[in-house]
């Protein structure tokens, strides 16, 4: 979970995650790290909120849906 200042603020990181959740580019595009995760990447945000689940467990994901909504990027 990463909790963030403002809105703005959160749209700003999470703009730079690639759309499979496998990449980070910083706010002045100069650099793009390549992230390889042990299972399968989510990511949700809502308000200044943003949590990632890096799994492939359903239950999980279905519990996740409903409170922070729709993944936005990720598998």
């Amino acid at each position: 979970v990463y909790l963030y200042k403002n809105p703005t603020v959160l749209e700003e990181v999470a703009s730079g995650i690639g759309k499979d959740g496998s990449s980070y580019q910083n706010k002045s595009k100069t650099k793009v790290i390549e992230i390889s995760w042990v299972s399968e990447p989510h990511f949700f945000k809502r308000n200044t909120m943003m949590v990632q689940y890096i799994g492939e467990n359903e239950n999980i994901l279905k519990l996740l849906t409903p409170y922070l909504g729709p993944q936005f990027v990720g598998f």
